[in-house]
C-alpha cells in the first residue's frame, strides 16, 4: 500500500514516464516487479493498493473485477449552508458513458452501470465532507455522482463545466481522497482494513 499525493499518475503515461508513483516506488524499494493493481485519478490523492509478486497479481486485480472489496474515499463540496446535511446518506445509481472530449464522461439515459453510496459526515457553514463508497469503478464514477447530487467537488476542473487548460495550481487540488480498502486477502484469506490516517479538512 502507498500513498499517491495530488497531481502525480499511478502509472507511466504520456508526457508523465519517470514522474508517477509506480516509477518512485521502484526507485525507493529496488524492486523492480512492483506494480499498483489499480488505477486513481492524477487529480486524486490518496491510498492505491500494490502487488509485489507478479504470480499473486491476478488476484488482486481480481478483487476490484468482482467488486469483493470496500473502497472508502472522502470529498469535500459546496453545499446549502442554511441546511443541515451531516448523517443524510443517498445511493446513486445512474450510467456513465464517454463523452464527445475523450478524457472526460457524462451520465446519460439508460440502466444504470454505476453505483456509490455517499454519506455526508461534517460541516461547516457552506462546506461539508463526505464519505464515499463506490460500488462499480466506472471512470471519474465518483467526481459525476457528487455533481449529479448538487455538489461537485472543489476545485474539480473537469466537472460540471471544464475549466481552461492551464498549470497544476498546487494551491487547489482537487479535494478528492482515496481513504481505504477493506478486503479478504486472495492469498492470506485474512481480513484486510488499511486505512490512510490524515483526511480531507474544511476550512
Amino acid at each position: 500500500m502507498a500513498y499517491k499525493p495530488h497531481f502525480l499518475p499511478v502509472t507511466p503515461g504520456g508526457r508523465y514516464v519517470n514522474e508517477c508513483l509506480q516509477q518512485r516506488l521502484r526507485q525507493s524499494t529496488g524492486i523492480e516487479a512492483l506494480q499498483p493493481v489499480h488505477r486513481l485519478d492524477r487529480v486524486t490523492a490518496g491510498l492505491v493498493l500494490c502487488s509485489l509478486n507478479p504470480e499473486t497479481r491476478a488476484l488482486y486485480h481480481q478483487l476490484f473485477k468482482s467488486r469483493q472489496i470496500h473502497k472508502t474515499y472522502q470529498a469535500i463540496a459546496e453545499v446549502d449552508g442554511a441546511t443541515s446535511w451531516v448523517g443524510r446518506e443517498w445511493e446513486v445509481r445512474n450510467r456513465i458513458e464517454p463523452s464527445e472530449q475523450r478524457f472526460r464522461m457524462r451520465i446519460t439515459e439508460g440502466d444504470a452501470n454505476s453505483y456509490s453510496v455517499i454519506r455526508c459526515v461534517q460541516q461547516n457553514g457552506t462546506r461539508a465532507l463526505f464519505e464515499l463508497h463506490p460500488v462499480s469503478g466506472r471512470r471519474h464514477q465518483l467526481r459525476l455522482h457528487m455533481q449529479s447530487l448538487g455538489w461537485p467537488i472543489l476545485n474539480d476542473r473537469y466537472y460540471p463545466v471544464l475549466q481552461p487548460l492551464s498549470p497544476d495550481d498546487y494551491m487547489r487540488p482537487l479535494q478528492l481522497l482515496s481513504k481505504g480498502f477493506e478486503f479478504t486477502d486472495p492469498v492470506t484469506h485474512e481480513h484486510r482494513c488499511i486505512e490512510y490516517d490524515g483526511d480531507l479538512t474544511l476550512e
